[in-house]
């Protein structure tokens, strides 16, 4: 049993939108659920569920016929030879835990079969699949768990990175910030919001001097933003269209008011955000980098208090990027452990 496991996908190259959007939830799911996916093909299937696990901050590998380098910049691309479709799909099956399969056809089918007969445990979106297989029609978050439950990965950081709170999915992810395409990303900013290092720093570059421009012109007409306060500007190059740069609290032993403060940060954070329209937003862990605010009592005040913000103001998802492993299972235990009435 591998340490890392990767979850495959199958489906026809030509479909529809609707399964499309399938396919790209079921990648997502994956992602979020913490295990790097795996399909091949062109188009179709394939490239909904890569942008859906790419999107979300996970990992893909693609293997495309030939020397193809369709959105290379989105996954790693393992090229075969072309026309070898069939060595490709023993591939996929050979090294997944477990097959998804979005879309059906005589090939899928066969996947379906093969994978089966190695002993690879298969669920499908389609009712018309191998009798061992267990089919779950137009429901991609339901076929994720089913699946992640067959091949036994369903355990405990699995189940405690995704909570819902009423209509909204608070969710933990490892990954990089900047590319997350939610409408909206938070930068962990300073007061100035002249850029800085860690994910502040990080933020200006990727999305260019846009960003820069309009904090400059902000700070112009308001000043500097105080600590717990929020401010918002376009997202520049970034895939997001929204930053929000809020200010978190510098720790000074916690008697200063931090948590407050940095329960401020998330409440305005959020707050500024709905006044753009923003229905999935992605958080940084705040003040945790050079402000030295303690990671465990930084991810209680922050799942806690957006826990409690949506459950009067709800959003579609609020995500939490985490750059390390380390923050990212302290993050979903605290996620976990989190008491929703």
């Amino acid at each position: 049993m591998t340490a890392n496991p990767m979850i495959g996908v199958i489906g026809a190259g030509t479909c529809d939108d609707r399964v499309r959007d399938l396919a790209y939830r079921v990648g997502e799911g994956i992602a979020k659920a913490g295990y790097p996916l795996i399909c091949g093909g062109l188009g179709g299937v394939m490239e909904a569920a890569c942008h859906g696990a790419f999107d979300a901050g996970g990992t893909t590998i693609g293997i495309l016929p030939g020397e193809s380098t369709a959105s290379a910049n989105r996954y790693v691309v393992l090229p075969i030879a072309t026309g070898i479709g069939i060595a490709r799909n023993v591939i996929i099956v050979r090294s997944s835990r477990v097959l998804i399969a979005v879309s059906g056809g005589p090939g899928t089918l066969s996947e379906m079969a093969f994978a089966l007969q190695l002993g690879v445990p298969v669920v499908s979106l389609e009712s018309h699949t191998p009798s061992q297989a267990i089919t779950i029609a137009d429901d991609p978050d339901d076929a994720v768990c089913k699946a992640l439950r067959l091949a036994g990965l369903d355990k405990e950081r699995q189940m405690s990175n995704l909570r819902q709170v009423g209509t909204t999915r608070i969710v933990t992810v490892r990954g990089d910030i900047t590319k997350q395409a939610t409408d909206a990303i938070v930068n962990a900013a300073n007061s100035t919001l002249m850029g800085g290092g860690g994910v502040d720093g990080a933020i200006h570059r990727a999305g260019g001097p846009k960003i820069l421009e309009e904090c400059e012109a902000i700070v112009e007409e308001s000043g500097q933003c105080p600590t717990g306060d929020a401010v918002i500007t376009t997202g520049g190059n970034l895939p997001a269209k929204w930053v929000v740069h809020t200010v978190g609290p510098i720790w000074r032993g916690g008697n200063h008011d931090e948590p407050e403060l940095l329960a401020s940060a998330y409440q305005n954070s959020l707050a500024v955000a709905r006044s753009r329209g923003v229905q999935t937003i992605s958080f940084p862990s705040i003040s945790t980098g050079a402000y030295r605010f303690p990671v465990d009592k930084a991810a209680t005040i922050a799942l806690t208090t957006v826990a409690e913000y949506v459950k009067a103001n709800p959003f579609d998802e609020v995500r939490f990027v985490l750059f390390s492993e380390d923050d990212l299972n302290t993050y979903s235990a605290a996620l976990a452990n989190l008491t929703l009435d």
